[in-house]
């Protein structure tokens, strides 16, 4: 087996993944950007573009409108995978993970915290659903605004909150000459351990 620190790895895959991110944010115009994989009730593939919000415990924390596809698929399937791309980096990682449903003090403590226009934008929005034009959408968001003046944005506890993807297995790879990648897997034996090993390009 190569010595991980050569790669920028340690032996827990969270250490390693902190120190990519950290490199990918030297060098990407957007290293929080990643794909979020789900699968849907008819077996299809569904996958969107989301930005990292942070970690909780070890654990990756999602934020959603309770009633998009993407969150019913999560509750569904219980799993879930995220792919980052760092293509100035020549790095990607990949992590499958089972899906577990937030707090809703922590959903409800984050949705405080954002932009109030953000905070609107998911009180009016009932996500994928229909609307005529965007001008429709316009004149929710402008009368919402208006009504809650100097008030704070009600949280819609009903349809928004939170979950966490928890890693149960990693791939570090980072693109080489000739396609001689390099790609380190971390697979979880048990609560406290992991299985590392390469495999091929």
């Amino acid at each position: 087996m190569d010595n991980l620190s050569e790669y920028h790895l340690c032996e827990d895959p969270i250490s390693s993944w902190e120190s990519w991110f950290k490199t990918a944010k030297e060098k990407e115009v957007n290293a929080e950007a990643f794909t979020l994989s789900t699968i849907d009730s008819n077996g299809d593939p569904q996958g969107r573009l989301l930005l990292y919000k942070g970690m909780h415990e070890g654990k990756f924390t999602i934020y959603t409108n309770l009633e998009s596809p993407k969150a019913v698929q999560l509750a569904e399937s219980k799993k879930a995978s995220m792919t980052f791309f760092w293509p100035s980096a020549l790095r990607q990682i990949r992590i499958l993970g089972d899906v577990e449903v937030m707090e809703p003090e922590r959903a409800e403590a984050y949705f405080k915290k954002r932009e109030r226009g953000s905070q609107i934008a998911s009180f009016i929005s009932r996500q994928s659903q229909p609307i005529e034009d965007r001008e429709t959408l316009l004149q929710r968001f402008s009368e919402t605004e208006k009504e809650y003046e100097g008030q704070e944005i009600p949280y819609p506890k009903e349809r928004w909150g939170g979950f966490y993807i928890v890693p149960k297995k990693w791939e570090f790879f980072h693109y080489r000459e000739f396609r001689l990648n390099d790609r380190f897997v971390y697979d979880q034996k048990n609560e406290k351990g992991w299985n590392i090993f390469r495999i091929q390009p």
